[in-house]
């Protein structure tokens, strides 16, 4: 899974340290990296997911155990009395938790109001041919910088 998840964020990494010019493509990126990662929390992802483990422990003679079972803990804390099956340990406190904690570090990364940005000042570039200028957008962008710009400049 991590695996995946990498694969998913790995394309947008490569893609925001390049050259703003490749700055729209990125942002498509985030959308497309973000909407991918919701899809990975379907039930579907999660039996693929298990079906993948499942052949790879197989292939390499490692235990697996039963989804039904009661989750034991290897070092149990005092106290511990959470009974859970395997399945639901897996889905909620690992692959849930992992995809989670992703698209948070994306959404907070790139918020809305980030990406606005980000959009207006690719739109500056000329390298680019100003290809995704869009005026309203630099208007917006400009009202968010009223000590730079005055009511008669806008």
């Amino acid at each position: 899974m991590l695996k995946n998840v990498l694969g998913y964020t790995y394309t947008l990494n490569r893609c925001l340290q390049m050259r703003d010019s490749f700055m729209v493509n990125g942002i498509k990126l985030i959308d497309i990296t973000k909407h991918q990662l919701e899809k990975m929390l379907g039930d579907d992802e999660l039996e693929n997911f298990l079906k993948d483990v499942t052949t790879f422990c197989a292939k390499h003679d490692i235990k697996v155990p039963s989804m039904d079972d009661i989750y034991e803990p290897v070092l149990k804390p005092k106290g511990f009395l959470r009974k859970v099956k395997n399945l639901q340990h897996y889905r909620v406190e690992i692959f849930t938790s992992i995809l989670d904690r992703a698209l948070q570090e994306l959404n907070d990364r790139f918020d809305e109001m980030n990406i606005d940005f980000l959009l207006a000042v690719a739109s500056l570039d000329p390298a680019s041919s100003f290809y995704p200028y869009n005026k309203d957008r630099l208007l917006e962008l400009a009202c968010s910088y009223p000590e730079d710009f005055s009511s008669t400049d806008l």
